[in-house]
């Protein structure tokens, strides 16, 4: 492998440039400086968030848009105000589904001394 550039690729942002966020503004700084010192970068960008078409060069890094399902789409109506999780229930996928059963909690462990 000797001769070939290093490589990373940064999964599931929303994209770069000026994308707001946290992660987002660490990725935009970090990429650049590794392509200014001969890295090959590329970002696998969340599709919603990023111009239309396929992938682009920014300064140097590779933005791909992956597909990824609308905001909306990833949450079912059912977990927004059900609290499902703090109940141990499941998600209900048909109006004919039932929930699970509560979860019983973990039997303890001894400890041996």
């Amino acid at each position: 492998m000797s001769g070939s550039r290093p490589k990373v690729v940064f999964l599931g942002l929303r994209g770069l440039p000026n994308v707001q966020g946290g992660v987002e503004t660490h990725v935009q700084a970090l990429s650049v400086r590794l392509v200014e010192r001969g890295w090959d970068v590329e970002v696998l960008g969340r599709a919603p968030y990023l111009p239309a078409g396929g992938p682009r060069v920014w300064k140097g890094v590779k933005v791909t848009p992956l597909w990824a399902p609308s905001a909306r789409a990833s949450r079912p109506s059912a977990t927004r105000s059900s609290g499902w999780w703090r109940r141990g229930g499941s998600i209900r996928t048909s109006s004919t589904s039932t929930p699970s059963a509560p979860r019983s909690p973990r039997p303890s462990r001894a400890r041996s001394g």
